[in-house]
């Protein structure tokens, strides 16, 4: 269903492409496409200003679960239940590689030229160069360093790659180097979310009982994020780093303004349902919010911060 996000109405609706349930959708970066991925083992490149179907991928032998472009929109990356990771010349239907291993999360690197993710075999990351073999970035670390992983995220900002450890330990690695080069002890219980700040080198943490940030270079300088909220799941930074949006146990999305961390803004009354995602749009003026049960989306409009 395509949707004015303006007045929230529905623009148009098209059933059938799919013989399954649709599990993702991902807009390409130029705008003019979109791809949808589906239970039924497919992928549909969409041609978003007439709405219609253009391509339709096979190669998935499971349930596909997730697909992303690459920067310059000539390639997609789709991640199946299987196991298998798979990448597709988004123009052509032909599939170019497979990573036949379990996959947790990737991301493009950010000149495109690569993924890199998590594995399930030993949770660590392995960058993946197109034209060569899947190669772990830490050949040489100690074995014993993978275990009581928590938490982890990807920078798509930087070479930078972070983990929470169940004793509270946040580490930050550099994913070119395969260096150690920032860790400190911030939390006393485990964290549920570790995310990066556009502005390199800051990142925000979410315990139980905990919102806050810090910053690399002032690693003393905590800002805890003050609000009605608890146990955090879900956080997002705005794409220019000015915002910071969260949702606890509450079902409500909160949002504050960096550097008024004692100013929060709560975007609804409680939704009726649990919320499973969390978005700022591209230009950062709306805020999206997607239900698990009632596959229901809420959207809004950034609020004004009077400050």
């Amino acid at each position: 269903t395509l949707w004015n996000v303006l007045n929230g109405e529905k623009i148009q609706s098209k059933q059938g492409a799919h013989l399954g349930f649709v599990t993702d959708i991902s807009l390409s970066n130029d705008g003019m496409h979109f791809l949808t991925v589906s239970s039924d083992r497919t992928l549909q490149v969409w041609d978003l200003n007439r709405f219609e179907p253009i391509k339709l991928l096979r190669g998935h032998h499971g349930e596909i679960w997730t697909a992303g472009w690459s920067p310059d929109n000539l390639t997609i990356a789709s991640g199946a239940f299987d196991g298998t990771t798979q990448l597709w010349n988004a123009h052509l239907e032909d599939e170019e590689y497979s990573i036949e291993t379990g996959i947790i999360g990737y991301n493009y690197e950010p000149d495109g030229e690569s993924l890199v993710g998590f594995f399930d075999q030993d949770d660590w990351l392995v960058r993946w160069d197109f034209e060569s073999s899947p190669k772990s970035l830490f050949s040489e670390i100690d074995p014993m360093q993978t275990t009581g992983i928590q938490e982890r995220h990807i920078s798509k900002h930087d070479y930078k790659f972070a983990i929470g450890r169940t004793n509270g330990m946040i580490e930050i690695w550099d994913r070119k180097t395969g260096q150690l080069e920032f860790e400190k002890q911030y939390a006393s219980s485990e964290m549920n979310r570790i995310i990066a700040s556009p502005e390199k080198g800051v990142w925000a943490v979410s315990t139980e009982q905990r919102l806050f940030s810090f910053s690399q270079t002032h690693p003393e300088n905590v800002t805890e994020f003050k609000g009605p909220i608890h146990d955090v799941r879900l956080l997002e930074y705005s794409p220019d780093g000015r915002l910071l949006a969260a949702v606890g146990n509450e079902q409500q999305v909160f949002v504050w303004k960096i550097g008024h961390p004692d100013q929060t803004k709560s975007l609804s009354l409680s939704i009726p349902d649990s919320i499973g995602s969390l978005q700022f749009s591209n230009k950062g003026d709306l805020i999206a919010a997607g239900t698990v049960n009632s596959n229901r989306i809420y959207l809004w409009n950034v609020p004004d911060f009077d400050i």
